[in-house]
């Protein structure tokens, strides 16, 4: 295969100086010490395109790739966007157990406190739909997912969710819909290099809505639970939360152990 040649050394260059990961800015300067053309270009093949779903991309280093510097590029261009709809936004921080994902939750509510905003922040490693839910339950403005769904293990993503004072009705804690998505991004393109964007923790609150979660969750139930249940989340984040939903409502729960693991 032809090495691909399609990028610019000096921005690649100028990236890695701002960015505010010491291992991915050592790996952008080694590739260009080395020449590795190929990677270099992977790495910068443009930026990720911000749409309805978010980002996803494989971990790594560069602008085309889930990193902190993306993470922190796009919640500033996401708060900017905020800041324009409402005063003091408050957001929610949710992430799953992927690579990166707690570092780029604590730099997401990072961002959202410095920019002038309020970021509620999840316990790490749990589903998608406790972020959704806790922004419809909290009244929040907006929500952030550090996930990349069904995609493979070595991707990350970053979803948002509108609600509290920019999307009401049906539109309330779901996933992102247009002409919002345009508007984000371009607040995005924007946004400054990475180690320029302000970090503040003086607005960061921890929450924890999954009692909340299970006791919504649980008034879907019927009457008839006397079914056993083999659970699985694979590898996602799902399986306590699950189990403890679906034995509060009475049913037999068998958890099977993840592949390399025994059961406890």
């Amino acid at each position: 295969m032809p090495a691909h040649t399609n990028f610019d050394v000096d921005y690649a260059r100028t990236w890695a100086e701002h960015d505010p990961d010491a291992d991915t800015a050592r790996q952008v300067l080694t590739w260009i010490e080395e020449g590795n053309s190929e990677e270099l270009a992977a790495a910068f093949a443009g930026p990720l395109n911000f749409g309805t779903a978010g980002l996803r991309a494989a971990v790594g280093a560069g602008e085309s790739r889930m990193n902190r510097a993306v993470v922190i590029r796009t919640t500033y261009g996401l708060i900017t966007w905020l800041n324009q709809q409402v005063d003091a936004p408050v957001v929610v921080i949710g992430c799953d157990a992927r690579h990166g994902s707690a570092q780029f939750q604590r730099d997401a509510a990072q961002v959202i406190s410095a920019a002038g905003g309020k970021a509620l922040v999840l316990p790490a490693q749990n589903p998608t739909p406790l972020t959704a839910f806790t922004v419809r339950s909290l009244g929040a403005d907006a929500g952030i997912m550090v996930t990349a769904s069904h995609n493979p293990p070595a991707d990350n993503g970053y979803k948002v969710y509108l609600g509290g004072r920019i999307a009401t009705g049906p539109g309330e804690g779901v996933q992102l819909i247009s002409p919002a998505d345009s508007g984000i991004a371009a607040a995005i393109a924007a946004a400054p290099y990475a180690d320029e964007v302000a970090l503040s923790s003086e607005r960061i609150e921890d929450v924890d809505t999954r009692e909340d979660y299970l006791d919504r969750a649980a008034q879907l139930v019927g009457d008839s639970t006397d079914i056993t249940i083999a659970l699985t989340a694979m590898h996602g984040v799902g399986a306590e939360l699950g189990k403890e939903l679906l034995s509060r409502c009475g049913f037999r729960v068998s958890l099977v152990p993840r592949a390399g693991r025994t059961r406890p």
